[in-house]
């Protein structure tokens, strides 16, 4: 990544179609050549020139990238979190993907990937430190339905489906949450994940993303317990 300031990336690379995308902390969000580590596209969300001829840069794009291919249509949206809401943008070009779609979602942290319904345009993905659960419609990029999942500077989770694709577990320190996809993610039922403990960063979160084998959801938690939550 000669072309990328190394200081400047904070997300786990993903790669799409011979791109490899991954955000920063200061507002940019770079797609590179698979093949060199080229910069194909850099997207830069907020810098103030000042009167010394200065740049202020700030925002922080740091969750990482979820690309989608746009069923029916011949392209791919970008997906990620920026400080101020979810942004979608077409994965080749980086131009809004008809509608630039920023929701206020709750800051934080963001380490969240969003995940799709299977055979839909509707992805789903947590807001700023995992404070809610937001779908996104792939094709307006516009928010669908936003549900509270009780989160906060210690979750940095991201959900995950069942195998049916009938429900959508999340999981934060407050507990783990079965929701209805097909009900704009209404919560179903919630069990309880790791008791408070005060650990603050840059300590590790209280609880893991939920891995969802079968039937059953595994969560690993800050106090050395793996949970196992049945979803039906």
């Amino acid at each position: 990544m000669a072309d990328v300031p190394r200081r400047d990336a904070e997300s786990y690379p993903t790669v799409h179609n011979g791109r490899v995308y991954l955000t920063t902390a200061n507002g940019r969000v770079y797609a590179l050549a698979t093949r060199n580590g080229r910069v194909q596209r850099e997207t830069i969300h907020a810098e103030e020139p000042q009167p010394n001829g200065t740049v202020r840069r700030y925002g922080r794009a740091g969750g990482p990238v979820s690309v989608f291919s746009v069923a029916g249509e011949n392209r791919a949206v970008a997906v990620y979190q920026e400080w101020d809401g979810v942004v979608c943008r077409d994965a080749a070009t980086g131009l809004g993907c008809r509608v630039d779609s920023r929701r206020r979602t709750g800051g934080g942290e963001y380490h969240g990937t969003a995940v799709r319904t299977p055979g839909s345009n509707t992805v789903w993905l947590h807001g700023g430190s995992s404070l809610s659960l937001l779908a996104m419609d792939l094709l307006t990029c516009e928010q669908v339905s936003s549900v509270d999942t009780g989160g906060d500077i210690y979750s940095q989770s991201s959900p995950a489906f069942s195998p049916d694709g009938s429900r959508l577990v999340t999981a934060t320190w407050t507990g783990v949450r079965a929701h209805d996809p097909a009900a704009g993610g209404a919560v179903r039922w919630q069990r309880p994940a790791a008791g408070w403990n005060g650990t603050c960063e840059p300590g590790p979160p209280p609880v893991t993303s939920p891995a969802v084998y079968g039937s059953v959801a595994y969560v690993a938690s800050i106090d050395g317990v793996v949970r196992l939550v049945r979803l039906r």
